[in-house]
């Protein structure tokens, strides 16, 4: 309704699924309008709701800058499959369509302990905090192989 009132008739949103929204991009190609305006556009005014905490558009994440928070959003974007809009809601909040409840979010960290069993540790409780993106070079350290070529995070311990 909202690219309606903005641009004109036509069915602006091709679909929506898993919290991404997919426009119409031969729609805008005949009204020759900007793709990176019409989704900047579309990403603030969603970002007005209340329970949408950001609201992230694929040319932001392909060409923007970069920040620590946009890295875990930019690393789950694929430009032929993901969608032009991605919404990230507010922690308790839940997107219901159609009477179903498509996704319940909780972002709020769990502490859980990690233990390594093996020949190259040495019995010891340390109460660092470490990342879980650490515990696969962490390993593969250990067991002297190369890290994941996705890993981007240093070992947890020296």
């Amino acid at each position: 309704m909202y690219l309606m009132a903005t641009y004109g008739e036509g069915q602006y949103v091709e679909g929506y699924y898993d919290l991404q929204i997919y426009l119409n991009h031969q729609l805008l190609e005949e009204k020759t309008l900007s793709l990176t305006e019409v989704q900047e556009k579309s990403a603030e005014f969603l970002s007005q709701f209340s329970g949408v905490n950001e609201v992230y558009y694929s040319t932001e994440l392909l060409l923007g800058s970069w920040n620590p928070y946009k890295e875990v959003e930019r690393n789950s974007y694929h430009k032929k499959r993901s969608g032009d809009l991605s919404i990230e809601v507010l922690p308790g909040w839940e997107i219901i369509e159609n009477d179903k409840v498509q996704r319940t979010v909780n972002y709020s960290a769990i502490m859980s302990p990690t233990i390594f069993l093996g020949a190259p540790f040495k019995a010891e409780v340390i109460d660092t905090p470490i990342n879980a993106e650490a515990i696969a070079p962490t390993i593969a350290k250990s067991i002297r192989i190369r890290a994941p070529n996705g890993s981007k995070a240093k070992t947890a311990f020296k």
